[in-house]
């Protein structure tokens, strides 16, 4: 325990042949697990959770981070007694908020005779815990499994900027061959996983007042890619079939993950069709966002977002099934 509480832990494993790990990389990645922290309490208790973020004494063997989650204030539970408050936490721990406050009155039990005073040491433990297991499981799933339950970019866009820091420190570090977030010598985030944890996000302020986004289906040709996965924007340059040249961003985090794993051949130029939102601007578009890539270079790669994953990602939106003709078709 520490400071006669029960801290939440959060170990940070990293797989390094020599044990030893850059000063600077330790802080980038420390911080970023701070990040996270304060962007689930105020998610998870409104920002109502009072922590002090300790750094813990190292021990022998690999490279091993262990921070602490010590609460001075009780955290308000109003958001965790929700239905999406459970959701969120199930997304993100694996299992509901009352199991972990089942562990930590376990743990505490035998601690306290005076009743109130157990309460307040419970409930203080178990923000701790909740605050530790989420910001565990936000760093070690996907982005796609944590969208399932709820946990956007868009609602959690600070986490993922975050998150995104902690794995460009880890890929830049060449030494780090794996990461782990458990006491045991476990790693199962490989060294070929650390891109495919770092996501597109989308723009910080939304442009509404020019009216709903548009979506349809296009073929492009690409003319100037950008393959940097740390490049924030990530702005690409095409043109249409008819030859209107453009400027776009590229969101889509499954094709990603396919080209940092090398699944797809890309070539200059590059033909693909996409799934595209833009602003319309008297007769120009503006605010361009490829949503899918649905097939590259001929190759079919995701079926278009629909219905409610759509208006995920844009709120308000309109969609035409008009496109331009195919790049094959072109006489």
């Amino acid at each position: 325990m520490v400071r006669g509480q029960l801290a939440g832990i959060i170990p940070i494993h990293f797989n390094v042949q020599d044990h030893a790990f850059p000063l600077s990389d330790f802080i980038e990645t420390a911080s970023q697990a701070e990040a996270i922290v304060q962007e689930l309490n105020e998610q998870l208790f409104n920002g109502k959770a009072r922590y002090n973020f300790l750094v813990l004494p190292s021990e022998p063997g690999t490279f091993k981070t262990k921070l602490a989650i010590v609460s001075v204030v009780t955290a308000s539970f109003v958001f965790l007694e929700s239905d999406i408050g459970q959701s969120f936490v199930i997304g993100l721990t694996d299992h509901k908020p009352s199991h972990w406050a089942e562990q930590v009155g376990i743990s505490l039990n035998k601690t306290f005779s005076d009743d109130k005073s157990a309460n307040a040491a419970i409930n203080q433990a178990t923000a701790n815990l909740i605050l530790s297991e989420s910001t565990k499981g936000f760093l070690s799933k996907d982005h796609s499994t944590l969208r399932k339950t709820g946990i956007t970019k868009e609602n959690m866009r600070g986490a993922y900027e975050a998150k995104n820091t902690f794995y460009k420190a880890c890929h830049e570090n060449d030494d780090i061959k794996s990461i782990g977030f458990t006491e045991e010598d476990e790693f199962p985030i490989q060294r070929t996983d650390f891109l495919s944890h770092i996501v597109q996000l989308p723009p910080k302020e939304k442009d509404d007042k020019d009216g709903p986004w548009t979506v349809m289906t296009e073929d492009i040709i690409v003319t100037s890619p950008n393959w940097d996965p740390f490049d924030g924007q990530r702005l690409w340059k095409a043109r249409y079939a008819k030859g209107t040249l453009w400027v776009f961003t590229l969101e889509d985090e499954f094709f990603w993950d396919l080209i940092s794993r090398k699944k797809l051949t890309a070539n200059v130029p590059d033909f693909m069709r996409v799934q595209l939102a833009f602003i319309e601007d008297g007769k120009k578009r503006k605010s361009n966002r490829v949503l899918r890539v649905l097939e590259f270079n001929g190759e079919k790669v995701s079926p278009p977002l629909e219905g409610d994953e759509l208006a995920e990602k844009l709120g308000e939106y309109q969609k035409t099934e008009i496109r331009q003709k195919n790049l094959f078709e072109i006489d």
